[in-house]
């Protein structure tokens, strides 16, 4: 129930864009016909109710995804508005109100989402409830109806006329109404079935049921159901000289009444903006045809920028690429080492942001010696041919920059650092790409955070813990989690779905973290699928404590000897 209750919150959020540009569009086309409205909230609805939606460059959506499905588990909780002003000023508040506290398993919107999602099926409940009612009372109060003609009914209890029905609509009209009114309001209720409006406004009113926690929607509707009235108006009035639609404007004068309340049914003919309607009626002149074409092509812009979501930012499915910029980054394809000993860095520039990205000449390469990055000292270098070039929004470019002077071919890991500029919202900001480049041994780092994604990015803050389990004499198992003060069952869940990893594979993982080896805790486990006790088989020690503790720094010298690192991205 959380996950669809933050699918529908990401859908309404996206909705709200959609809703604040019609509120725009109708001020923009306030002489275009008036079904033109109707439409625009028509798009309002198609993100409403599509739960999913094709990538555009066009797309003017900031976000598709606000709030992450994965949002609960995250131990730094962020949304993601694709408004940058907005995620400075919400994120660090939600960060501080919900990361959770070291040591401390859950993570405080595990317990509020699941608390909303509640209040969301809630209030579900109680409009649904509210709507039931309110039909149920309209039905008793025309009960006693008489027909007129065709589908046309009168009543003593009808204020306002109205249509009432989705797959057979019914006109109510009262007894009251002079002859002249009738047929102008039977010709307009008549219109609004021939609009299928009877359909379209409660399934309207079901949209805001499903999002009735969006103020913008409440709003919308409001201005969906006079604007509803308005098209059909001038569907009506259209075929009316001067005198007929003054006649009708008195029949809406007539027929008005006050106080009535957002609902789904029905469709009253004096229930919603009359004074609006009146003057729209007095001043109506036929669109200009070339008036009417620039609506709809406005209308067909609006779909595809607003039914579209924003392309994804092509990021690498790895855990050794860092930007200043999301969308921004630059990858090793290989290092190659030439006949004159002259080191060459085959790389790709990549831009997926829909700005310009000025690249200079420059780059550093530091090491990871000691638990720190140190600089190496590196022969100037640049790129071939040397200078700065441009990458245009969403292209990529590969590039080659060479160094001498300097062994690559040492196992170790180096970052590879190189300056940009990219040209955002009229401001030419300074930003770095960098690359982490792991030469030597046999393990291949990428090839892990594919193989094991979920032992890369844990919170460290706190220290790691690695279990190690034995199925046979020398053969070690590991799996990693944050470190926890509290200690683990032995049947703990979170131990059950550990993976397997050797040694050298999870010494390759440790050393993705900038910790201590202090913070890092070996933790033998009694796999509960092994009765196997690598403990045991040491001899020397009769306390079963001593053994253990023996163990324990036995493995810590398997896990932290001599680490050695390697990467595809070297030949």
């Amino acid at each position: 129930m959380e996950q669809i209750f933050l699918k529908i919150l990401n859908m309404s959020i996206s909705a709200s864009y959609i809703v604040l540009a019609v509120l725009v569009l109708r001020l923009l086309l306030k002489q275009a016909p008036k079904w033109i409205r109707t439409v625009l909230w028509g798009i309002v609805a198609v993100r409403l109710v599509c739960p999913f939606s094709f990538e555009s460059i066009i797309s003017l959506i900031p976000s598709a995804e606000t709030v992450s499905p994965d949002i609960m588990l995250d131990q730094t909780p962020e949304i993601h508005t694709g408004i940058s002003v907005v995620d400075q000023v919400v994120n660090p508040a939600i960060g501080q109100t919900f990361t959770p506290t070291p040591g401390v398993s859950a993570n405080p919107l595990q317990v509020w989402i699941p608390i909303l999602a509640l209040v969301w099926i809630a209030g579900i409940a109680a409009l649904l409830f509210y709507t039931v009612i309110s039909y149920v009372r309209i039905k008793r109060k025309i009960g006693t109806a008489v027909l007129l003609c065709d589908n046309v009914y009168q009543s003593e209890t009808v204020v306002s006329p109205f249509v009432l029905g989705l797959f057979k609509p019914k006109i109510y009209l009262s007894f009251r109404m002079s002859s002249q009114d009738m047929a102008h309001v039977i010709a307009h209720e008549r219109a609004h079935i021939r609009r299928k409006d009877h359909i379209w406004k409660p399934f309207g009113f079901l949209l805001l049921i499903l999002h009735w926690f969006n103020p913008l929607l409440w709003l919308g509707y409001a201005l969906f159901c006079r604007d509803i009235e308005l098209a059909c108006d001038e569907k009506v009035i259209r075929e009316l000289d001067r005198d007929k639609r003054a006649d009708y404007s008195q029949a809406l004068l007539t027929c008005s009444v006050k106080g009535q309340r957002i609902a789904a049914c029905p469709l009253a003919f004096g229930e919603v903006g009359v004074k609006e309607r009146i003057r729209s009626v007095l001043r109506y002149k036929k669109p200009a045809f070339w008036l009417s074409l620039i609506a709809v092509l406005l209308c067909i812009a609006a779909a595809l920028c607003f039914l579209t979501s924003p392309m994804e930012v092509d990021m690498p499915p790895y855990m050794d690429v860092f930007t200043d910029f999301v969308g921004v980054y630059v990858t090793i394809e290989s290092v190659h080492t030439d006949e004159n000993g002259q080191n060459i860095f085959y790389v790709v520039w990549h831009n997926a942001t829909g700005n310009e990205v000025v690249v200079d000449d420059s780059f550093t390469v530091v090491q990871w010696i000691d638990r720190e990055w140190k600089p190496i000292d590196l022969e100037a270098g640049g790129l071939y041919p040397p200078g700065e070039y441009h990458l245009k929004p969403r292209e990529t470019r590969s590039a080659t920059y060479f160094v001498g002077r300097y062994d690559f071919t040492k196992s170790g890991r180096y970052r590879f650092i190189v300056p940009y500029t990219i040209k955002k919202e009229g401001n030419h900001l300074l930003g770095k790409a960098s690359t982490d480049l792991v030469i030597g041994g046999t393990q291949d780092i990428r090839t892990l955070y594919q193989k094991y994604p979920e032992y890369f990015g844990l919170d460290a803050s706190a220290g790691l813990d690695v279990y190690v389990w034995q199925m046979g004499p020398n053969s070690y198992s590991f799996g990693l989690l944050p470190h926890s003060e509290v200690p683990r069952y032995r049947f703990s869940p979170e131990l059950g779905d550990l993976k397997e990893t050797g040694v050298e594979e999870m010494r390759v993982i440790l050393s993705t973290y900038d910790i201590d080896s202090s913070q890092i805790h070996v933790l033998p486990w009694d796999n509960w699928l092994s009765s196997y006790r690598g403990w045991y088989s040491i001899i020397d020690e009769d306390d079963p404590y001593e053994k253990a503790e023996i163990y324990v720094e036995f493995l810590r010298q398997k896990l932290f000897g001599e680490v050695v690192f390697t990467t595809s991205q070297s030949d």
